[in-house]
């Protein structure tokens, strides 16, 4: 890590009576460097790439200028939140570059012209580490905390509009974390209304377990749902949210409070528009790497989302579909669903007491869940012929196929039964022995088969209602 400068608070002492004397060695340093800024200022190229030497020396006064500026502005007061200034002091671009900077990969928010300007400033960042030791401690150091102290105040509205993030997007990056948090809620099953209405700010500062629960969705939302959280994705975005609107106060930024004014501000806005951000906005080439991933996070989402939509739909069409032709109808209610169990249960003590060999299969956990089922039926079938992508993924976020579970393993259960009723119907007729002039295998077993004639015609008419 770079020293700490000091630099933010400068604060001339009374001069004392014996300044130490300033080494060869450093003077020497010294001249050297300012050698090399003097033939920069005349059109050579500048290289600050090494460690050691002049190079060296040079490098370690770049770095203690982009110290000095990211301690004396006080960015939260200019409107610059603590997280932008995190993201922005751990990316590659400084704050401050040279002209004609040799081996530079991106220039940096400002660029020092080269120029005899610039050359007095950075010589006065040069006499600070190699006279003073990091302090003002040295012979004329009052004309140097000048240099520096002005040159800040100089550099101050223009570092704060080249740091701000809407230098470079009309779009915060806030609003693209914000809007694949909420996708993520959804996708995750964290948020399940079919609408917006009441998700509130709330929601992206609560902490969910994950559950480890088997769902029933297509395989392209799972995949997304897994895409979300590779390489903790998911929970650097939600930092970005929570640590975009702390603001510190007190002594050394003791207290942190929310910035709920300006969190309510975007969250609405991302609401108000549908979690929808410009397509331009996504592809934004954004030097600060840390806030480009996170446009790049939500492109991910965005992306998939036509296609994970789609796919749901399809994975539930044929199931819903099933359920219709049992009932007669896609106007399915909680009564119906109730009457079905009722109905298959009367059609298995009816089996059981007439002694066919069908295990007993209780309708009860269709019963229980009839509400939760009819609900399901419902909210699936209101978005079979939706285009509305977000629509969708609201519905199927409370994963309803779940839901229908113990209704369509009832079906299966009796499509078997019903078989295996109609196998022993059979069997029985092969098997009858000698019988009188008058008597028929049908009359013999005629109450077997009015028993489950009878019953097959009380399951038909009451799915058929």
């Amino acid at each position: 890590p770079e020293p700490e400068t000091g630099l933010d608070t400068i604060t001339q002492a009374e001069p004392s009576p014996a300044m130490p004397a300033i080494p060869e060695k450093a003077q020497d340093k010294v001249s050297k460097a300012n050698a090399e800024l003097i033939q920069w200022a005349n059109g050579s190229m500048i290289d600050i790439s090494a460690n050691v030497g002049v190079g060296g020396i040079l490098r370690a006064a770049q770095g203690d200028m982009c110290n000095f500026l990211m301690s004396a502005i006080n960015w939260q007061a200019e409107g610059i939140s603590n997280d932008n200034m995190s993201k922005v002091k751990n990316s590659s671009v400084r704050l401050v570059t040279f002209e004609n900077q040799l081996k530079l990969q991106t220039a940096g928010f400002y660029t020092m012209p080269a120029n005899w300007d610039s050359i007095n400033v950075i010589s006065a960042f040069i006499r600070w580490r190699e006279y003073g030791a990091q302090s003002w401690n040295y012979p004329d150091s009052d004309l140097d905390a000048y240099l520096v102290t002005s040159w800040g105040s100089r550099m101050k509205e223009h570092l704060i509009k080249a740091v701000n993030e809407l230098a470079v997007s009309d779009i915060s990056y806030i609003e693209a974390a914000i809007a694949a948090e909420m996708y993520r809620m959804i996708l995750c099953g964290e948020y399940r209304e079919r609408s917006l209405k009441k998700l509130t700010s709330e929601f992206l500062f609560g902490v969910k377990p994950k559950e480890n629960k088997k769902t029933n969705h297509a395989r392209e939302w799972d995949h997304l749902v897994a895409l979300l959280s590779q390489k903790g994705a998911d929970v650097s975005n939600r930092e970005t949210i929570r640590q975009y609107f702390n603001i510190t106060q007190g002594d050394g930024g003791s207290l942190v409070v929310l910035d709920e004014p300006n969190l309510m501000y975007f969250f609405e806005k991302v609401k108000t528009n549908k979690l929808s951000i410009p397509e331009e906005a996504l592809d934004v080439q954004d030097s600060v790497k840390l806030r480009r991933n996170v446009f790049v996070y939500l492109k991910d989402i965005v992306d998939r989302i036509e296609n994970v939509a789609k796919a749901e739909v399809k994975h539930a069409q044929p199931i819903i579909e099933e359920i219709y032709d049992y009932f007669g109808t896609d106007e399915i209610d909680e009564d119906d669903i109730r009457e079905l169990a009722s109905k298959v249960k009367a059609f298995y003590d009816e089996i059981n007491k007439d002694l066919f060999a069908v295990a007993y299969y209780s309708s009860d956990p269709v019963k229980k869940s009839a509400m939760s089922i009819a609900k399901a039926i419902q909210n699936i079938g209101a978005v079979l012929d939706e285009k509305d992508h977000l629509k969708i993924l609201m519905t199927f976020s409370s994963d309803p196929l779940s839901d229908l579970q113990p209704l369509m393993d009832l079906f299966k259960q009796l499509t078997t039964d019903f078989e295996k009723v109609d196998k022993q119907i059979t069997a029985k007729r092969r098997k009858l022995g000698d019988v009188g002039e008058s008597e028929t295998p049908e009359s013999r077993y005629a109450d077997d088969l009015d028993v489950v004639n009878a019953c097959l015609d009380i399951f038909s008419e009451g799915v058929q209602e």
